[in-house]
C-alpha cells in the first residue's frame, strides 16, 4: 500500500487537530468533592470551595469629596508646589502640585486663583486670575 506525500501530510495533522479540539473544551468537571458528616452519622457532599455563596461580598469603595473640573478662589498659603486656597463658600482646600502641574510663578498669598483638575482629580494647572 503506498500513500503519497500530501495524504501522509494530513492524516499528520489530525492527531494535533484532535488534541487542540479537546483542549479547546471547557472543563466542567467539579473535581474530587469533599464529603461532611450529618449529626445523623450519613455523610454527604460539602459544598464546593468555589461556590458564588462562599465568596465575600464586595466593599464599597469609601465616598470622597468630589473636587470640581475647575476650582477658583483666593490662596491663603503657599508651600512650594502645595497651595492652599479658600473656595467661594469659604471653605480651605489643599492643592498639591506635581511635576506636571503648571504653576504660575506670579501666584502670592492673597491672589485670586484658578485650579484646572484632570478627569483623575489631579491638579492640571495653577494660575493667578487677572482683574475680575
Amino acid at each position: 500500500m503506498k500513500i503519497s506525500f500530501q495524504a501522509n501530510k494530513k492524516l499528520w495533522m489530525l492527531p494535533v487537530l484532535f488534541s487542540t479540539l479537546l483542549a479547546c473544551q471547557e472543563d466542567n468537571t467539579t473535581g474530587p468533592q469533599e464529603m461532611t458528616k450529618t449529626p445523623e452519622g450519613t455523610t454527604t457532599p460539602a459544598e464546593p470551595m468555589n461556590s458564588p455563596t462562599t465568596m465575600p461580598e464586595p466593599t464599597s469603595p469609601p465616598v470622597s469629596r468630589t473636587i470640581p473640573q475647575n476650582l477658583e478662589g483666593e490662596v491663603v498659603a503657599i508651600d512650594g508646589q502645595n497651595f492652599t486656597i479658600k473656595d467661594s463658600k469659604g471653605e480651605e482646600v489643599k492643592i498639591q502640585g506635581t511635576s506636571m502641574t503648571l504653576i504660575d510663578e506670579s501666584i502670592q498669598v492673597g491672589d485670586r486663583a484658578e485650579v484646572r483638575f484632570s478627569e483623575e482629580n489631579q491638579p492640571t494647572a495653577i494660575r493667578k486670575v487677572r482683574g475680575t
